[in-house]
């Protein structure tokens, strides 16, 4: 399995320093952030183990701080000893747990001289941000030997002003199956794009024995926004066989709120 690419090194804040006409410092308009990254390797038997994670968040806004933080805490798995403010912590206990769950579970005994290396790699970042939302992504990278790794991928987004998270509760929940039928055609698009020529309508994994659409349910994790759409994103095997990765589909906010599918106060954010 080809591996995923994570960054090289940290993002770096960069303060402006160029000057105005006046003579005084240009304001810095720049997002800022803070970030940390980790990592671990450990050698079970014959199988070297490595776990990895790098962290960019927003910074400034105490609220949404908060609510991020929560979420990196719930992805990492973290138990309650583990200080939901604290990066470092979060990232440090991620490397260190899931290395131990895998050296327990570490069983090569083939004649190889050195099995198969296992890994799990994770990445949170910005992935999206305005004047009102930000969405972050929580990207996996796992490896626990077998024919394939896995790959996961969670897109939450927030508002800013309180850092509530904004998912399936922007939906008009009188509207779910209108949304869940355009989803499916989306993804019947995604089929299509990702077969080629080998796509066959009256053979794909979303129609039934009778050649209807299989109407699909939205995703469990995933429902987030980027830049003028809502991304419904399934995790691998949730919907489709492993082959078609993560499935995902997106819809036009304005779209969406022409259609009445979104809920009316989150609706009146919509331009």
């Amino acid at each position: 399995m080809k591996k995923l690419l994570f960054f090289a090194c940290a993002m770096l804040l960069i303060m402006a320093c160029n000057k105005n006409g006046t003579g005084t410092p240009e304001a810095d308009n720049s997002p800022k952030t803070d970030s940390v990254i980790d990592s671990l390797k450990i050698h079970q038997g014959k199988q070297d183990i490595s776990t990895k994670i790098k962290i960019v968040v927003p910074v400034g806004n105490e609220a949404l701080t908060k609510s991020i933080n929560q979420m990196i805490k719930a992805a990492v798995e973290a138990n309650d000893s583990v200080d939901a403010n604290d990066l470092k912590a979060m990232a440090r206990f991620f490397v260190e747990n899931r290395a131990n769950e895998m050296k327990e579970d570490a069983d090569y005994e083939g004649d190889d001289p050195e099995g198969p290396n296992l890994w799990h790699e994770m990445e949170i970042k910005i992935l999206y941000e305005n004047d009102q939302i930000i969405t972050m992504g929580v990207i996996q990278d796992v490896y626990l030997a077998g024919a394939h790794g896995s790959a996961l991928f969670e897109g939450v987004t927030f508002n800013k002003a309180d850092g509530k998270v904004l998912g399936k509760n922007i939906l008009a929940q009188d509207k779910i199956d209108e949304v869940r039928k355009a989803v499916t055609q989306e993804l019947e698009k995604y089929l299509k794009d990702t077969m080629g020529s080998d796509y066959n309508e009256a053979e794909s994994p979303l129609k039934d024995e009778t050649g209807k659409d299989n109407i699909v349910e939205l995703p469990e994790k995933g429902i987030y926004i980027n830049n003028d759409s809502v991304v419904f994103i399934y995790q691998q095997y949730e919907i489709l066989p492993y082959a078609f990765g993560l499935p995902e589909a997106s819809l036009s906010l304005k779209d969406m709120k022409k259609n009445g599918w979104l809920e009316a106060e989150f609706a009146k954010t919509v331009k």
